[in-house]
């Protein structure tokens, strides 16, 4: 009996730790998925927000930093793989230049360029 080749997964994740707390069983059952992440940019001027600081971060560079290994490590213990986009969560993105079409865009360029069997 021929058995069939493991399916390449891709996950679609607004924000960091999405994926592993929606997804970590689907994730650690599946071999080489790949988790895109929207939201993971580090804003150009150096701010703090409320968050950074509830959270003990002293700005939101380190905030993200921390956050983006955070990422990489659970989805490792999972045997997936983490692909982070640039866009900025909504504390970060204070000017409006995000549109949907350049998310949209992105999002299309990684389901392409994956050749995924599962979205």
């Amino acid at each position: 009996m021929m058995q069939k080749p493991p399916r390449r997964l891709l996950v679609i994740s607004p924000h960091l730790d999405d994926a592993v707390f929606s997804c970590g069983a689907l994730l650690a059952a599946e071999t080489d998925a790949l988790v895109c992440t929207v939201f993971v940019g580090t804003p150009e001027k150096p701010m703090v927000t409320g968050w950074d600081t509830e959270c003990g971060f002293d700005d939101a560079h380190q905030a993200m930093e921390a956050r983006r290994a955070e990422d990489i490590a659970a989805l490792e213990r999972l045997g997936a793989h983490a692909r982070h986009l640039s866009f900025l969560d909504s504390q970060y993105a204070e000017d409006g230049s995000q549109t949907m079409e350049a998310i949209a865009d992105a999002l299309a360029d990684v389901i392409h360029a994956g050749h995924h069997d599962a979205v």
